[in-house]
C-alpha cells in the first residue's frame, strides 16, 4: 500500500469498526485470563469503557502492520485480529 492508501484506510470507517470489534474481542480475552499484569488488565477495561477512543489510536499501527499492508481493506479477520493484538501489546 502506498502511503496516501494507508492513511485512508486509517480513517475508513468500516476499517475503524472492524478494528474496534477485534480489540473489544481481545479486551473480553484478556479479562477472562487469571492474574494479568496490570497494564493489561488496565488496557482492556480502557478498551471496554471507550472502545471508540482506544480503536482510534490502534487504527494507524494496525494499519502499518505486514498483513494488512499486503490485503489492504480486504484483510481477513483473523490477520485484521492479530494485528490489532500485536499492536495492542505494543501500546500496555
Amino acid at each position: 500500500m502506498t502511503l496516501l492508501e494507508s492513511s485512508n484506510l486509517m480513517n475508513n470507517a468500516d476499517f475503524r469498526n472492524r478494528v474496534k470489534a477485534a480489540a473489544l474481542q481481545y479486551a473480553l480475552y484478556i479479562q477472562g485470563q487469571p492474574n494479568n499484569p496490570n497494564s493489561r488488565s488496565r488496557w482492556a477495561q480502557n478498551m471496554l469503557a471507550a472502545p471508540d477512543q482506544i480503536a482510534g489510536t490502534l487504527a494507524g499501527g494496525v494499519v502499518m502492520n505486514v498483513n494488512v499492508q499486503s490485503a489492504g481493506e480486504a484483510v481477513t479477520d483473523q490477520n485484521l485480529a492479530a494485528a490489532v493484538q500485536a499492536v495492542s501489546d505494543l501500546q500496555m
